[in-house]
């Protein structure tokens, strides 16, 4: 069931702007992690306890993080129609042409194939484009430039596991639902959501209608994601439906909190280090980090008696392609963080690395961590530095 705290997987183009209002509502601002509350790109790297302090964050983030970094977090999304979103995409850039904006140089070669009538070869232009920055299968993905037409082929178990999943054409039917499982806020009568056809028929239409054939044979996984959108969401709408008719309301703070957090006895200011660093290191200008001068370090810390918890590291690397180059065992037990599975390179964040193992049962039980990172058998010459280390119980 969904319950704060929440991650909104904001597909652009389909309707998020409302539903980021209509979820923030309910909570005060400080723990709205979506502009102008928070920059989206300090998501990907903030510290345990700074994470913890939100109850909502959404933003245009890859799926792959919310699997990794917000395990314990309800998921919530929403899908459109893929043809009428890819309309409602290509007028969102010719505004942004329009206000001078500076665009990438292949959709300012498309908006001028269609601004020539070329419609089906400015259609056929956005292969080049369109699947990385744009679809909507790009952000369900596992791991970056995946086959996106893998990620649709397992698009319904990847949207099953979503705590709800929304359809854009279904907002304003929804909308009453919504507001009362939020406790009754209210945020704008349906009838000025700007998620539906939104005066389309007032509009020169940009397309023929006919050559959506084209768009579904360039981007069939565009369509399998809203196909599989369709099957998930009744059960899915149901299961809010019916908390309503029972008269319950939205929990929060159900996610694994921060049960212990690294606090060096003798800081290194982020300021004080390479303005690589300072420049680099998003959200952490003025925070403590620790450089890994030898070949092997070792860092120490409590943690208290619970049965299963995961480890978070936060590193910056001077060369990210070292990562695997260091060792780290806790324990003495090996873990094995650097996996595609598992880390989330540079985000946002350049030449950083968030990143999470399961702790040995024996290390728990012990107490005390002793995380050892060993980079002696490393063949290359790089500078790495600990930004952050937080522990989390796994339910």
């Amino acid at each position: 069931m969904l319950q704060y705290p929440i991650f909104f997987n904001h597909v652009p183009k389909c309707a998020g702007t409302s539903i980021n209002e209509l979820f923030c509502r309910p909570i005060h601002k400080s723990a709205a992690g979506r502009p102008p509350f928070v920059r989206a790109e300090e998501v990907c790297f903030m510290d345990g306890k700074r994470v913890d302090a939100f109850q909502f964050i959404g933003g245009h983030l890859p799926h792959r993080l919310a699997a990794r970094r917000f395990q314990d977090w309800s998921l919530l999304t929403v899908i459109r129609q893929p043809w009428k979103r890819f309309i409602s995409l290509t007028r969102h850039i010719m505004r942004e042409q329009q206000r001078g904006k500076k665009i990438p140089p292949h959709q300012t070669e498309f908006l001028e194939l269609l601004s020539s009538g070329q419609q089906q070869q400015a259609l056929e232009q956005t292969a080049g484009w369109y699947p990385t920055s744009s679809s909507i299968a790009s952000y369900f993905q596992d791991k970056p430039r995946e086959d996106l037409n893998e990620v649709g082929k397992r698009a319904k178990d990847i949207l099953s596991k979503y705590d709800l999943v929304l359809l854009t054409e279904n907002l304003n039917k929804d909308w009453n639902t919504l507001e009362r499982y939020l406790q009754g806020t209210v945020v704008c009568a349906p009838s000025q959501l700007n998620s539906v056809e939104g005066f389309r028929h007032q509009r020169t239409p940009l397309f023929e209608d006919s050559l959506e054939s084209i768009f579904e044979s360039q981007f069939p996984y565009e369509y399998d994601f809203y196909r599989a959108a369709q099957e998930v969401y009744p059960e899915s709408i149901g299961r809010l439906e019916q908390a309503v008719e029972k008269s319950e309301t939205i929990g929060r703070g159900n996610a694994a909190k921060v049960i212990a957090e690294i606090d060096w006895e003798d800081p290194i200011r982020c300021g004080g280090l390479s303005d690589r660093i300072v420049s680099y290191s998003v959200g952490y200008e003025g925070r403590t980090a620790r450089k890994l001068e030898a070949s092997e370090a070792v860092v120490e810390m409590d943690v208290p008696a619970t049965e299963k918890a995961r480890i978070e590291f936060v590193f910056w690397l001077s060369d990210i392609t070292c990562r695997r180059q260091c060792q780290i065992t806790i324990n003495g037990t090996k873990i094995d963080c650097f996996t595609p599975e598992r880390e989330v390179l540079n985000g946002l964040g350049p030449h950083q690395v968030w990143t999470s193992a399961e702790i040995p049962a024996e290390a728990l039980q012990s107490g005390v961590l002793r995380i050892a990172f060993d980079r002696s058998d490393a063949k290359s010459d790089f500078e790495m530095w600990i930004l952050n280390i937080a522990v989390r119980p796994i339910s």
